[in-house]
């Protein structure tokens, strides 16, 4: 196995930081640092002691060999949250300069290391804390480099993902084991529950303001004010948070009123009629129907008082043609027939009548006829 080694992965060139070493103590090792001496600071990976401790071996060059990196698929689950924990450390560099897409792509590749880790039974307390520190840190982070890149559907996965592990230990945290470890590593309930949970729930929210959801995200932000208003004591660090949720929330019902706004101007251009704003002002739009409708009450008003000729035909003025009809009868002429009248009942059916009364009356022969025979 160790010519195998040798002949495929060692690499002829002198070891640097973070180089992926074959010693003769273990294998796929990390060199840490380098002496003036030249003393090689190598990480033993493969050897685990209690409580987590770190074996660290000073090495001289002839006693190590460069080799490929090992790929994730045969990491060991030491070897993948160690990974994990070195990528982090890479992407912080590149957020901490702005870099904000290397670091995206740093944290989220220290995300897919560990997403996927297998537990069995002799999978220790300790290994599962340093997963779900790795995890819950690496994608509150990548939500907030998605955030400095306005990627808003991405801000709101990692955000939410975070959110679920933090939610799935609080409601353990009375007989969990794992927060035991936790708390002994140092992190207490103020940090997970108070600090990271805040995090996420401000990650959420500002995803889905940029999504135009402000409704949605202000009920996040109402979960993340009651958390430091319960942790707010105990932990100092929530002082900062609590301006940005305060901030964050400002903008959501800012958004929330321009939404409205829109909602009634679209309404207006439907339906039209007038609208008024949240102060009781008329807006432009209301602004605009009144003054079409107060021009059309007045074109109306001057049609009813000024003769004008019209293209549509007017509804006719029946006293006006009655009193016509008078003057034309005292003066002995027959009035002119109005074009524009309406034809009356009896015009209108006047064969039909005329044949009713035809049958009434030869009925009436026929009866006086037969009783008078009788």
């Amino acid at each position: 196995m160790g010519r195998y080694y040798y002949s495929t992965f060692i690499i002829e060139e002198s070891p640097t930081y973070f180089h992926c070493t074959y010693t003769v103590l273990s294998r796929f090792d990390k060199v840490m640092d380098i002496r003036q001496d030249q003393t090689l600071v190598v990480r033993i990976s493969s050897w685990r002691l209690a409580r987590r401790s770190v074996v660290t071996c000073y090495l001289s060059k002839g006693c190590v060999r460069v080799v490929q990196p090992i790929p994730v698929s045969r990491m060991n689950i030491y070897e993948k949250i160690e990974h994990a924990q070195d990528l982090k450390a890479e992407a912080s560099v590149c957020f901490t300069s702005k870099r904000y897409q290397e670091a995206l792509a740093l944290y989220a590749k220290a995300v897919d290391t560990v997403r996927y880790i297998q537990h069995d039974a002799n999978s220790s307390n300790e290994n599962r804390a340093d997963l779900l520190v790795v995890m819950i840190s690496c994608c509150n982070n990548a939500g907030t480099s998605c955030y400095q890149l306005k990627q808003w559907e991405d801000c709101i996965k990692f955000g939410q993902s975070a959110l679920n592990l933090l939610e799935a230990l609080y409601r353990k945290r009375e007989t969990s084991k794992l927060l035991e470890v936790l708390r002994q590593d140092g992190f207490n309930d103020s940090k997970l529950f108070g600090i990271w949970r805040v995090k996420s729930l401000l990650l959420v929210s500002r995803g889905l303001l940029g999504r135009s959801l402000p409704e949605e995200a202000i009920k996040k932000l109402k979960t993340a004010s009651d958390i430091i208003s319960s942790y707010k004591s105990i932990e100092p660090g929530l002082s900062g948070l609590e301006k940005e949720v305060r901030n964050t929330y400002n903008r959501c019902k800012h958004q929330s009123k321009l939404n409205k706004q829109k909602e009634k101007q679209r309404a207006v251009a439907m339906f039209g009629g007038p609208m008024k704003d949240d102060g009781g002002s008329t807006n432009t739009a209301s602004h605009k129907s009144a003054s079409t409708n107060s021009s059309r009450c007045s074109a109306a008003k001057s049609h009813e008082t000024e003769p004008h000729v019209s293209t549509l035909p007017s509804k006719p003025n029946v006293k006006a043609a009655y009193s016509i009809s008078r003057k034309g009868e005292t003066d002995g002429q027959k009035p002119e027939a109005d074009p524009d009248e309406e034809p009356s009942f009896v015009e209108k059916h006047k064969e039909f009548l005329l044949c009713v009364l035809a049958g009434v009356v030869g009925s009436v022969l026929i009866f006086n006829t037969t009783t008078r025979r009788w």
